[in-house]
């Protein structure tokens, strides 16, 4: 193909065409003054197609497209130019608005600042300094306490706290601990005087009582304290060697404080004393592991973690209490002997007090004694149902181990007089009126907890009575009272048999006969036939002897 005037290229692709190889190749020839361009390609495998483009005519094509693309480009500039007016009036500008006055501040700032020289300059930069440290010295005043509160719990909960951190803290806070021992004291105010206070008056006790401590003045001893909770102090106490020997005294000391604000002895534990302040969380933790043992140590001031055998880990702290006690509890009151079963009791009693096992393994052990009193008294007329959690509200409002054997000896005393009056049949004109009371009923549902309930005593108690008085269970009783009155009204009238099973309590029909068939051996519509065979029987007699 050519392009522009003719051209003969005969000669020149006769030469050429033997050399050109199965890629493409592009030349440029100058053939009898016209230049062109030569592009070969392989296109098949016994030809070569060959195009043939003038200079003038390729050049005028690339020009073409530098011209499309130009345009490309002006239009993705102009599309530029509309997204940099969107950014300038939604973006740009509002933040223009709030840069521009701060801008002319800071301007007018500078052009004083030359004004001035260089001590001026200096002077007017101290004074903000000092007007600035001014500032924070008023901020760590007025928020002193919580400041130091919070670095305080840090000493207690953190388990790595770092050293230089805590000396740099000291500082600051303007915190002295001249002594070299520390230890933790726990002070709360018993749950059963702190439920009754107001909100307002729990906030006044708790922090009045930290101020009386901060001011505790004692040449052996520094006191700081924090909240623990809403109804507990911690305190960290530093304290000289010659004042851990009193401990004694400065215990009943700080116990006193508290008796001299709201007249109430406090629930006090303290610690093991540690030379390294560093070392407070892991007394803390001493301090929370007593206070479950205040419900069992009612006769100490104080706990003290190093006088408490379960916690000292040269003594097992999964020593058990004899299971024999509670066996021979449960087996005394099995055989109404209030003396034994009291004594049993007591050394329960003494045991949880000796400190020698875990307060959980001793909350346990006195739950299984009231779980045994309980079942006791389930089976006691008028004696109530355990089953409907009195007996565990009371035993877990008990507040120590003294009130708590007080409670129980008081149950133990008043049910055991129960059953002796039981046994001396007391009682024993209640099982009339019950069955009375059933034979009224017969057509109504007649649970053994709703009849239990009308006459004031546990269904334990009434479904042993009937077994022991009468002979057969509860539902045996009433079912048999059922048939008997079906019976009477199968001979007496003439109601149908379904009416008749309605009418005697029983839902299904079917269900009665089959019952009425146990019990009589034969169907209720035999047994009226029978029943009336009988009757004309006797009338026909007593016509004849007329």
């Amino acid at each position: 193909v050519s392009v522009g005037n003719a051209v003969d290229f005969t000669e020149l692709f006769r030469n050429t065409l033997d050399v050109v190889s199965r890629s493409e190749r592009i030349e440029t020839y100058d053939v009898d003054g016209v230049k062109a361009v030569i592009v070969s390609r392989p296109y098949q495998e016994d030809y070569i197609l060959v195009s043939v483009t003038s200079l003038v005519a390729f050049y005028e094509q690339a020009n073409n497209v530098r011209n499309i693309i130009s345009l490309v480009e002006l239009i993705v500039l102009l599309f530029g130019f509309l997204l940099a007016g969107f950014f300038s009036n939604r973006l740009y500008r509002p933040l223009l608005q709030l840069i521009e006055p701060a801008q002319k501040r800071f301007k007018n700032a500078m052009g004083e600042r030359k004004e001035l020289d260089e001590y001026a300059y200096i002077q007017a930069v101290m004074e903000d300094l000092s007007s600035r440290t001014s500032y924070l010295e008023s901020v760590l005043d007025q928020n002193f306490s919580l400041i130091r509160n919070g670095f305080l719990q840090t000493l207690l909960y953190d388990p790595k706290p770092n050293q230089e951190e805590i000396e740099e803290k000291l500082e600051v806070l303007h915190l002295s601990f001249p002594h070299p021992l520390f230890c933790v004291v726990r002070l709360s105010i018993p749950q059963r005087i702190f439920k009754i206070l107001k909100t307002e008056q729990k906030v006044l006790l708790l922090y009045g009582l930290l101020d009386r401590y901060h001011e505790y003045e004692n040449n052996d001893i520094t006191i700081v304290g924090t909240k623990s909770n809403e109804r507990s102090l911690t305190l960290i106490v530093n304290l000289t060697g010659d004042a851990e020997e009193k401990r004694d005294d400065w215990m009943k000391e700080i116990g006193g404080i508290c008796f001299d604000i709201c007249q109430i002895h406090p629930e006090l534990c303290v610690s093991t004393c540690v030379s390294d302040i560093t070392e407070l969380s892991g007394v803390y933790q001493q301090t929370a592991l007593c206070e479950p043992y205040f419900y069992f140590l009612t006769d100490k001031i104080y706990l003290a973690a190093d006088r408490i055998p379960a916690l000292n880990d040269k003594v097992e702290t999964e020593n058990e209490i004899p299971s024999q006690h509670l066996k021979d509890f449960s087996k005394h009151l099995e055989s109404c002997d209030a003396e034994m079963a009291l004594a049993d009791i007591a050394k329960l009693t003494e045991e949880c007090k000796s400190g020698y096992y875990t307060a959980r393994h001793c909350r346990e052990q006195i739950f299984s004694a009231v779980t045994a009193l309980a079942y006791f008294i389930s089976y006691i007329p008028l004696g109530g149902d355990s089953s409907n959690g009195k007996i565990y509200t009371d035993f877990f409002g008990c507040p120590d181990m003294d009130r708590f054997q007080e409670w129980i000896g008081g149950l133990i005393h008043y049910y055991m007089r129960l059953r002796e009056q039981n046994s001396t049949g007391q009682y024993s004109d209640i099982l009339q009126s019950i069955t009375e009371y059933i034979r009224q009923h017969l057509n109504e549902s007649i649970s053994l907890e709703l009849l239990a309930d009308t006459f004031q005593m546990s269904p334990n108690y009434l479904s042993r009575l009937f077994r022991e008085r009468i002979g057969v269970n509860y539902t045996d009783y009433v079912n048999n009272a059922r048939l008997e009155l079906a019976a009477e009204l199968l001979c007496s009238s003439t109601k149908k048999i379904d009416d008749i099973a309605g009418e005697t309590g029983f839902n299904s029909s079917v269900y009665f006969i089959k019952r009425f068939k146990h019990k009589y051996g034969m169907t209720p519509k035999t047994y009226r036939m029978n029943a009336v065979m009988q009757k004309t029987g006797k009338v026909l007699k007593k016509t004849d002897e007329r």
